[in-house]
């Protein structure tokens, strides 16, 4: 486990590197200072919003629901937050009037809400087997 961690780890900072490339050679400045604040915003965004969130979510279910339940609300609503949060020019109309070519003619909030059932419903189908895998790995004494 700890070669494949290494290969990931080492993947991933092989194309964030690539992409960094990408991004001071094919951007122009005022692009970078955008791109800067963006970045800038989803720090304060994830700090400001989701990351209370998640803490007042986990907080009002434990002791409420059984910890695997717990987990899994606590996961599904990270991952649909994030969702959500990184869809947010999309879904507030801020790229009307043109300033934002890349996005694509399609129904963006109907797309968010595609991926939150698919999140909902992964989230809820792994919740419900974790239990039995879990006890099947036990029964033949597997520790990983």
């Amino acid at each position: 486990m700890r070669t494949v961690r290494a290969l990931l780890i080492g993947a991933g900072a092989l194309l964030m590197a690539y992409a960094a490339w990408l991004l001071v050679r094919d951007q122009t400045a005022p692009q970078l200072v955008q791109v800067g604040e963006w970045a800038a915003a989803a720090v304060v965004v994830h700090d400001a919003v989701l990351a209370p969130l998640t803490l007042a979510v986990g907080w009002l279910v434990q002791g409420r629901l059984p910890a695997s339940a717990a987990r899994a609300v606590a996961i599904a609503l990270t991952l649909v937050g994030t969702v959500a949060i990184a869809a947010f020019a999309v879904l507030t109309r801020s790229h009307q009037g043109g300033s934002n070519g890349t996005l694509l003619d399609r129904d963006y909030p109907i797309g968010l809400l595609a991926v939150t059932l698919v999140v909902i419903g992964t989230v809820a189908v792994t919740a419900a087997v974790a239990p039995a895998v879990h006890r099947l790995r036990r029964s033949r004494g597997w520790r990983g």
